[in-house]
């Protein structure tokens, strides 16, 4: 596997699992195929053969409870990927719960995972205009998600929000949980926040982004 780093720190947003602010090993694995406007782990976008790893020295270094696989895109690496998950997590036992954070452009339905959904959670971004990658999000990934999974709004302004309110309103299918999260944590949260209530737009949540607002890896 490309890994770009494997470190613990706190679970800084919405990960499934309802375990925002508690202790995770973070597998942040290298290359994307996207580039968001906004993306502030640019040094994870490429491949990089000296960052190679086997499945088996990543998964030894997995010291927590809660595993978060990021990027990068790590469905750039789906084989290995799926590997590591059959590490953490043998069939029908509960050593480690996974959460893999992927980013709507690649399709998940490869993995049979959810067969042992106790054990993993999907948290998926949806790219709004402010990304500039809108056009590359699969309707398919969404419909495919369960209710315990996460479709996140990373929203850098009032366009974007007006793009997310209408995207919830029209895919009334979409049965897992919706986060809005505010990409700057000065003051913009709270215009976001009040716009949320003014709109009684209800099946939504705010989420902060609490590594940020503690300058936590």
């Amino acid at each position: 596997m490309q890994v770009n780093e494997i470190f613990t720190s706190l679970s800084g947003e919405a990960d499934g699992f309802g375990m925002q602010g508690g202790l995770a090993t973070f597998v942040r694995l290298q290359g994307c195929n996207l580039n968001c406007s906004w993306c502030d782990t640019e040094r994870a976008q490429h491949f990089n053969k000296r960052k190679d790893q086997s499945v088996e020295e990543v998964a030894s270094q997995c010291t927590n409870h809660h595993i978060i696989i990021t990027g990068g895109e790590p469905l750039m690496q789906v084989v290995e990927v799926e590997q590591l998950i059959e590490t953490l997590c043998p069939y029908g036992r509960k050593e480690h719960l996974v959460t893999i954070e992927t980013n709507g452009a690649i399709p998940i339905t490869i993995f049979t995972a959810h067969q042992r959904y106790e054990t993993l959670r999907w948290v998926v971004d949806y790219k709004l205009g402010s990304s500039g990658m809108s056009r590359y999000m699969l309707p398919e990934v969404f419909n495919y998600l369960f209710e315990l999974d996460v479709i996140k709004f990373v929203i850098a302004d009032l366009q974007d929000y007006r793009q997310a309110k209408e995207l919830v309103l029209k895919n009334q299918q979409w049965c897992a949980k919706k986060i809005f999260s505010p990409l700057t944590p000065g003051g913009y949260p709270k215009l976001l926040a009040k716009a949320i209530v003014e709109d009684k737009l209800e099946g939504v949540t705010l989420s902060l982004q609490l590594h940020k607002l503690l300058h936590l890896a």
